[in-house]
C-alpha cells in the first residue's frame, strides 16, 4: 500500500497509507479550516502516490502551460482558495481570452445535459481589500490592466459582493458574488511541471 504526504507551502502536514485514515487531512489557512477528507468523499478525489510526471495529475485538464482541476463540491470562496493551496495550486487566474474560451467551453460541455448544474465556479478574483479594485488573490496583480470578461452590468458590488465567479446562467461570464455563499464549485490551476502528488477523480 502506497504512502503519501500532503504538502502545503513546502511543509508536510501528514503522512498516511493510501485509503487508511491515520491522520486527518485538514489544512488551516488564517482562520479558515477545511476538512479535505469530506471534500474528497463528495468530489470523488483520491490522493495517489508521490511521483514525477511530465503531464498533469490524473483528473486534471491540461491547457497551454497549466493544469486545471474542476471541482464537484459547493464551498464558499475562502474554502476554495484553501483547498487549491493545499495541493500546490491556486484558485484559477484567467489571463487571456484564449484561456477564458477554454474554460467556458469545458464547463459548457461538462454541464450540457445537467438537470441541476451548479450556480457557477469560483475564480481567484476579489476586491475584498479595496472596494472596486479587483485583484487576483494568488499573484496580487490588479485586474485594471489585464484581460477581463465581466457580464454586462458587472461587477455591481451589490451589498458587498467581493468575490469573482463564473456564473452558469450567463454562459460562465464573470460576476461578483458574496464570498460566504456556498453555492458554487471552483477551479484550481497550477503550472505544468514535473513532480507533485497526483489526484484522480
Amino acid at each position: 500500500m502506497a504512502i503519501f504526504s500532503l504538502y502545503a507551502d513546502g511543509d508536510p502536514l501528514c503522512s498516511q497509507y493510501l485509503l487508511s485514515n491515520l491522520c486527518p487531512l485538514t489544512y488551516k489557512e488564517m482562520t479558515s479550516e477545511v476538512d479535505l477528507n469530506a471534500l474528497f468523499l463528495k468530489s470523488s478525489f483520491h490522493l495517489m502516490h508521490m511521483g514525477l510526471t511530465a503531464n498533469c495529475p490524473n483528473g486534471w485538464l491540461i491547457y497551454d502551460s497549466s493544469c486545471y482541476l474542476i471541482s464537484q463540491t459547493s464551498v464558499d470562496w475562502a474554502d476554495s482558495v484553501t483547498f487549491c493551496k493545499a495541493f500546490g495550486s491556486k484558485l484559477v487566474e484567467i489571463e487571456s481570452q484564449k484561456e477564458d474560451n477554454f474554460i467556458q467551453t469545458t464547463l459548457k460541455h461538462k454541464h450540457e445535459h445537467d438537470s441541476a448544474p451548479p450556480h457557477g465556479y469560483w475564480i481567484g478574483l476579489t476586491d475584498v481589500v479595496i472596494q472596486n479594485e479587483w485583484t487576483w488573490i494568488d499573484s496580487g496583480r490588479e485586474l485594471s490592466n489585464m484581460y477581463s470578461h465581466w457580464e454586462k452590468g458587472q461587477p455591481d458590488s451589490r451589498q458587498s459582493e467581493n468575490c469573482g465567479i463564473l456564473w452558469h446562467s450567463t454562459g460562465f461570464t464573470w460576476h461578483d458574488d458574496f464570498c460566504s455563499d456556498k453555492v458554487a464549485f471552483f477551479i484550481c490551476e497550477k503550472e505544468l511541471r514535473p513532480g507533485g502528488a497526483e489526484i484522480i477523480g
